[in-house]
């Protein structure tokens, strides 16, 4: 396990204001139809799925901390997928509180996975370039993609922004080949720095990182800048 020092300063990714993201619609293996955000580079060098916060707080793909992360994976030639859980927005079904909620997620990796392949098809898509496969999660989110890993799904690299470990039993994902990154606020009163250190320490991982932002809480009011940058690290990182 290895931890970044904290810092509060570190120049941010240039992002763009806007990416394109066209409306799609996937189904689950349990028939719920999930509403999502889809974006395709014109080279993509990988995918990646973003996890939404807790539902029934108002939770949805168009939160502020997701946005971030979409855009910086945007930013880094990531063909992206953001999506609404069962029972937000457009998705059918009804909120599980998370028994089977990993199944959603499940979902939104294989039809990122299709639109990628669909991609890497076409001649400007080049070749030779990293092929990431990356799911990343905010709160709730977050909890929910640990648990997709842990039932079976196939990353790369694994993002958990503001795990809520004082909130949800969240066990630590296996590692066979994934890097794991825990981005954390020091004053995240739903994953405390102490909780997120020992969620990563029984790794003795290089492969698992905390990083800590410093004068940030969970919603990262203020901090979005340096939000972008770890999780800009997160995807250059070799």
């Amino acid at each position: 396990m290895t931890e970044s020092s904290r810092w509060p300063h570190k120049t941010p990714p240039h992002l763009p204001r806007e990416v394109p993201e066209s409306t799609v619609r996937f189904e689950t293996d349990d028939g719920v139809v999930l509403e999502g955000l889809l974006h395709v580079p014109e080279r993509p060098r990988g995918r990646a799925v973003i996890c939404h916060p807790n539902p029934p707080q108002g939770g949805t793909m168009d939160n502020k901390v997701v946005e971030i992360v979409q855009r910086v994976f945007a930013h880094c030639e990531l063909c992206t997928l953001r999506f609404n859980f069962r029972g937000v927005g457009a998705s059918s079904g009804m909120h599980t509180a998370g028994s089977a909620e990993p199944l959603d997620v499940a979902a939104a990796l294989e039809h990122v996975d299709a639109r990628f392949a669909e991609a890497l098809e076409q001649p400007s898509a080049g070749d030779g370039a990293p092929r990431l496969r990356v799911l990343a999660g905010f709160s709730f989110g977050s909890a929910m993609a640990a648990q997709a890993v842990r039932d079976g799904a196939e990353v790369d690299g694994l993002l958990l922004v503001g795990v809520p470990l004082t909130w949800r039993d969240v066990v630590p994902p296996p590692l066979p080949r994934l890097r794991l990154e825990l981005i954390v606020g020091d004053h995240d009163d739903f994953c405390p720095v102490g909780h997120a250190r020992r969620f990563v320490a029984d790794y003795q991982d290089a492969r698992a990182r905390l990083t800590v932002i410093d004068d940030a809480e969970h919603f990262f009011h203020g901090r979005l800048a340096q939000l972008a940058r770890a999780v800009y690290d997160f995807v250059m990182q070799p």
